[in-house]
């Protein structure tokens, strides 16, 4: 059993940029309307800002297939528990309740470190094959699209200028 890059320099930077200002609103905007995994995404930027490379539509399904159990059996329903925390059900909301959602959220972001690892790895054994001239808010779009496509959100994508907005505003905020 080998142990997987929790730590890594792809952890520090996707806490780095999702730190900066508008970027976690982006993020789960992304997120909640495109179907966009935050990680993949995070991952991307990664990819195309620190390791000089970007990555196609194959390269983006590869890496949805390598997290999609984890992301649908461990982080969404961990999510989703926090989520549904906030407002219920009974006894939510309530301190008691509060400090199970804090928990919950504690890991959460250690299921999504796990998921970001796995493709931190997959990144290692396929930097050699995704190498193309591409920007940021290209390798942003293409993850949009490809999740949209999966989601049914596609038709949509062009027509939501907060579609639009939270895409530059992580670029803006991967760029500087």
């Amino acid at each position: 059993m080998s142990t997987l890059p929790l730590d890594g320099p792809h952890w520090s930077f996707a806490l780095d940029i999702y730190a900066r200002p508008g970027v976690s609103d982006a993020c789960l905007l992304l997120q909640d309307r495109a179907g966009v995994d935050v990680n993949v995404l995070l991952l991307a930027l990664y990819a195309v800002t620190r390791r000089g490379m970007a990555l196609g539509r194959h390269d983006l399904q590869n890496m949805d297939d390598a997290v999609a159990a984890w992301r649908q059996e461990v982080v969404g329903p961990l999510r989703a528990i926090r989520r549904r925390l906030k407002s219920g059900p009974k006894p939510a909301p309530d301190d008691a309740t509060e400090a199970l959602r804090r928990h919950i959220k504690k890991a959460e972001l250690q299921a999504e470190q796990i998921e970001q690892a796995v493709l931190a790895r997959w990144l290692e054994a396929h930097s050699g094959t995704a190498n193309r001239d591409a920007g940021i808010a290209d390798i942003l779009q293409d993850v949009v699209a490809y999740f949209a496509e999966r989601t049914r959100a596609g038709s949509q994508l062009h027509a939501d200028p907060a579609i639009r907005d939270a895409i530059a505003t992580i670029a803006r905020a991967a760029a500087g």
